[in-house]
């Protein structure tokens, strides 16, 4: 289902351990994580989801971390005390986050989540792509 929408989405970021895409259909950002990311890539993969949401004027974001590999110190500081500001300040409206496969990813995932409480308003978590979107249309 994911891959469908992504197919006709415009792509932002094509990376062997990411796609970010806008589907103008749909109205979301989508971030499609599918393996191990470095610090730097992290931020080059935060950089172009900004982007994304500014340039398309998104409300809107999932983010499919199924694929996602356990995050080094450094990249949940920049998640939690950088990117998350940055997605607050750009307009979105509504974020979905599918829970990853991987225990430790899960892990980092909810130490993230833990400390971003706060957003509970526009963000929430899911343990399915369909679950997420079914919410994030329903917006």
């Amino acid at each position: 289902m994911l891959s469908a929408i992504i197919k006709d989405s415009k792509l932002y970021l094509d990376k062997p351990y990411i796609k970010v895409a806008w589907n103008a259909k749909e109205g979301i950002v989508i971030n499609h994580f599918k393996g191990f990311a470095t610090h730097e890539e992290i931020v080059e993969i935060g950089k172009r989801i900004i982007e994304a949401v500014v340039t398309e004027k998104a409300k809107k974001i999932l983010y499919d971390a199924r694929g996602l590999e356990i995050l080094d110190d450094n990249s949940r500081e920049y998640i939690i005390k950088d990117f998350a500001r940055q997605i607050g300040e750009s307009g979105v409206l509504y974020a979905a986050t599918v829970f990853p496969n991987d225990v430790f990813a899960r892990s980092t995932l909810g130490q993230i989540e833990e400390s971003l409480s706060y957003l509970n308003d526009v963000s929430r978590y899911f343990p399915s792509v369909t679950k997420a979107l079914g919410w994030l249309r329903s917006m």
